[in-house]
């Protein structure tokens, strides 16, 4: 294949994934097909096969592309200047400020399910991995900065989760040192999503009021239980 064709091939893509984000956008997860996005490009359905080989590729390209869109402005926040602390802290903004301006892609990563699609692994855990990793390096550089004795409900890893935590460290060439970082972000990750989601389904909203503030106060109980 030419440059030029690959070029053109590769904007052609681009444009169908933003078309189904404004289908999702608009519709939610199920109002992306093949039929709507080729309506909406004005070309035929069987046309878009020639850069899809079915629906589930394309949702598989939209999958990995959300990750690694949440995990950059994760990362972004993370090189940013500032203490450890400071740092940690930007880290859970940027996640529930990327959430918030892209809500129908978060409910397409993390919410509802499209049925009959199976998300291969091998393509999509590494993109959705990344969360968890920039998370734990930015908890374990605090950890390492503050040299306090986190709280000892913290200290005893679970023997099936050391056991889970070491196979997946070794796989990522990360040190055993980093387990308890890495132990600590998942918990604290999965208590911070849950905050978000239950925010974009208006769970929280109408019982806290103020969000921000709200939110600010959980990562403040996080920066605590790591000694800041």
């Amino acid at each position: 294949m030419s440059k030029r064709r690959s070029r053109v091939q590769q904007a052609t893509r681009d444009e169908i994934k933003a078309v189904a984000r404004a289908l999702m956008s608009e519709h939610g997860t199920a109002g992306i097909s093949i039929r709507a996005i080729a309506r909406e490009m004005d070309i035929t359905a069987p046309a878009l096969y020639h850069y899809y080989a079915n629906m589930d590729a394309l949702i598989t390209d939209l999958l990995v592309d959300g990750f690694n869109a949440s995990a950059d402005a994760m990362q972004a926040a993370y090189e940013q200047p500032g203490t450890p602390a400071e740092k940690v802290r930007a880290i859970f903004l940027a996640y529930r400020q990327w959430a918030l301006a892209h809500k129908s892609e978060f409910e397409l990563l993390y919410g509802n399910p499209i049925p009959g699609y199976e998300a291969p692994k091998d393509v999509t855990i590494p993109a959705a991995s990344r969360t968890q990793v920039i998370l734990s390096q930015a908890i374990g550089a605090l950890m390492m900065a503050t040299k306090k004795p986190v709280m000892p409900v913290w200290t005893n890893v679970p023997p099936k989760v050391t056991e889970t935590l070491t196979h997946i460290l070794e796989e990522g060439g990360y040190p055993a040192e980093f387990m308890q970082a890495a132990y600590m972000a998942s918990l604290f990750w999965a208590q911070g999503h849950g905050i978000i989601m239950l925010e974009l389904h208006g769970h929280l909203t109408p019982t806290l009021g103020d969000m921000d503030a709200a939110y600010g106060q959980f990562i403040d109980s996080v920066l605590v239980q790591l000694g800041a």
